[in-house]
């Protein structure tokens, strides 16, 4: 999750069309980053899901992984679709996060200085992958600090 995390963003080399898509193939094949084969597929994909699509057995990357780790990159694109959307304006409106985890449902405790419309709103699109893949919903919270 964390090289998906710090990875996710760098297929915008390419412009931000697609760049999800770009993300995934840069992983793939730049020897710079020296992961194993499995390592690439597990990081890319997940980096990939972080926005648009969601893990589908009909993408070649996916589905060349098992069914165990199928499951892992949906739990942890889900994370990172949320984490995205948490940022995105990219202006660090929420400065920090606790969750509280119930039977049927996932509060996140986020710390604002000021109101995050646009990341609260894209929470609710993005939150899909994490709510199909926890069978909870999701909701957030926002604290003002000074």
């Amino acid at each position: 999750l964390n090289y998906a995390a710090l990875l996710h963003d760098i297929g915008w080399i390419e412009g931000e069309k697609g760049h999800h898509m770009a993300t995934l193939r840069i992983i793939l094949n730049t020897p710079l980053l020296h992961f194993t084969n499995k390592e690439r597929l597990m990081i890319g994909s997940i980096a990939r899901y972080h926005r648009r699509a969601l893990p589908d057995k009909t993408h070649d990357h996916y589905s060349a992984l098992s069914t165990r780790e199928q499951g892992l990159v949906s739990e942890l694109g889900g994370m990172l679709r949320i984490a995205d959307a948490l940022d995105t304006t990219h202006l660090r409106r929420v400065q920090d996060i606790t969750c509280d985890v119930r039977p049927r449902k996932v509060v996140l405790h986020c710390k604002v200085k000021k109101a995050a419309p646009d990341e609260k709103k894209m929470v609710q699109e993005k939150g899909d992958l994490f709510t199909q893949i926890f069978e909870r919903t999701l909701s957030l919270t926002w604290k003002f600090s000074p």
